[in-house]
């Protein structure tokens, strides 16, 4: 195994090693990504609930786990851990049940604060099915009345 010392650390901390060497040594054998391996179609749940302004730990899991958000579980590539993904069909069909803050503004042209403020005049409360909490998310149907009414208000 080869050794090799980093000049800015001293002591135990300063000695280096490769971990397919330490690997190998353990009789495992390092992944290394073929060519011809395929991607997940879609994209981790984690950047597309980014993607829709919450970014809240553990959010798309939680709700694709009670059955509210369409997802599939695949390895990752590289690293061959299990990693929920949304696929395009997923996306559009999030889209068509609810509403996050972030694709109000996108698609009313109004801020996320009026939005949200214009759902709570309203008595629009956000989605919380048996008082479960999923932040700001709202159901399509009941959100977008008020605020196809508030854009044209204020467009007016």
């Amino acid at each position: 195994m080869r050794v090799g010392r980093h000049p800015d650390q001293s002591g135990y901390r300063s000695f280096m090693v490769l971990k397919a060497e330490v690997d190998g040594l353990a009789g495992e054998r390092p992944h290394i990504r073929r060519r011809d391996e395929a991607t997940p179609a879609g994209q981790p749940a984690s950047v597309f609930a980014n993607s829709v302004g919450m970014k809240r730990r553990g959010w798309y899991p939680a709700l694709h786990d009670a059955g509210h958000a369409p997802a599939f579980w695949s390895r990752h590539p590289v690293t061959r851990r299990a990693v929920l993904y949304v696929s395009e069909d997923d996306m559009v069909e999030f889209h068509r049940r609810f509403l996050t803050p972030m694709t109000m503004q996108q698609e009313f042209g109004l801020h996320r604060q009026t939005c949200t403020a214009r759902l709570r005049a309203a008595d629009v409360k956000p989605f919380s099915p048996g008082g479960v909490d999923f932040g700001p998310l709202y159901v399509r149907k009941e959100a977008e009345p008020v605020l196809r009414r508030a854009a044209n208000s204020d467009a007016d």
